[in-house]
């Protein structure tokens, strides 16, 4: 039965390419915002972003706790790149 429910999730690899593409976007864009950006057990990616770090990682901790399988919070500083939440479900 375990199989059945787990057989027609993303893998890790369909994930991390939709996610860099995401950041790619993001650096590209020079937002001055936290993105959030998570995907869900059908592929299904929300994209969301904040003016603040608490909103964003308490938004990350919540779609974590809701199950989806990636998510990240990122920012750009100073034209660098921040990764400030990532977390992966593998199963």
């Amino acid at each position: 039965m375990e199989n059945a429910k787990t057989e027609n999730l993303p893998s890790v690899h369909e994930m991390e390419r939709a996610m860099a593409v995401e950041r790619a976007d993001f650096i590209e864009k020079q937002s001055s915002k936290i993105a959030l950006r998570a995907i869900d057990r059908d592929g299904l990616m929300i994209r969301s972003e904040f003016d603040t770090y608490k909103a964003a990682i308490n938004m990350a901790r919540d779609c974590w706790l809701k199950g989806f399988l990636y998510v990240e919070a990122f920012s750009l500083d100073n034209k660098k790149f921040v990764m400030h939440y990532h977390a992966v479900r593998t199963y």
